[in-house]
């Protein structure tokens, strides 16, 4: 099956939940003119595969492109603002590339993508920087999100909301000295909810769900959450 939708040419705006829920599309194509994606646009187009985004692009809307099979997506550099839960629960995402121009990434907006192995920008872009596998925001040093092993670059202050959850690869996150803050969202999933490996028996099945382990220097930001939230430590 390859259902393929074109986008009307003319078009200015995708309106919200436009296409939500279409099982029946496995490409598209966005023209050209095409300035902001709103609201769940794609959302829940499990089926959805390749998606081309136009330069003329200036706004991706929140959850536009959540819960969808993308492997990769590469953000033109017209882009100004990745909203809210953009590209959430992406679960086949493997590569990222964020543009020359994108200025606003809001929490949440890769959350969910447990598969993310690679995430590039564009060395022009002003106000975010990719280190060890992190996108991180420069001004406040504040991690939007992480690829696996998940080794937070010193200098990093601020964990995002949303910047770990649904992680199922991985035995442990391991955050610097210099994180300041751990933000929790006030949306009913958390920074770390669900973050663990899962364990697999003979024939596939789902032995153990091993929390996940949190290293960082004794006496640190991290450590204190950790202990407050119940969350395994390990002195590094």
């Amino acid at each position: 099956m390859n259902n393929k939708l074109f986008i009307k040419r003319g078009a200015k705006t995708i309106g919200a939940c436009a296409y939500r829920d279409r099982m029946d599309i496995t490409t598209v194509r966005i023209p050209e003119g095409v300035k902001r994606i709103d609201r769940g646009a794609f959302c829940r187009c499990m089926a959805l595969r390749d998606v081309s985004l136009p330069k003329s692009l200036r706004i991706i809307g929140e959850m536009s492109f959540a819960c969808i099979g993308i492997k990769e997506i590469v953000i033109p550099d017209g882009v100004k603002v990745i909203d809210e839960r953009a590209f959430a629960f992406n679960h086949e995402l493997r590569s990222v590339h964020i543009g020359k121009g994108v200025k606003h990434i809001l929490p949440g907006a890769f959350s969910g993508s447990s598969n993310l192995e690679n995430i590039t920008i564009d060395p022009g872009n002003d106000y975010y920087y990719v280190q060890n596998g992190c996108l991180v925001e420069k001004e406040e040093k504040k991690l939007i999100v992480a690829c696996s092993p998940y080794k937070i670059p010193d200098g990093v202050k601020i964990i995002e909301n949303l910047a770990f959850v649904f992680i199922t690869n991985c035995d442990s996150i391991t955050l610097p000295a210099s994180v300041e803050c751990i933000n929790m969202s006030s949306w009913r999933i958390k920074n770390f909810d669900m973050c663990r490996r899962l364990a697999y028996g003979k024939d596939n099945e789902i032995t153990v769900n091993k929390p996940i382990v949190i290293k960082a220097p004794k006496g640190s930001c991290a450590e204190k959450f950790a202990i407050e939230n119940n969350i395994n430590f390990e002195e590094i």
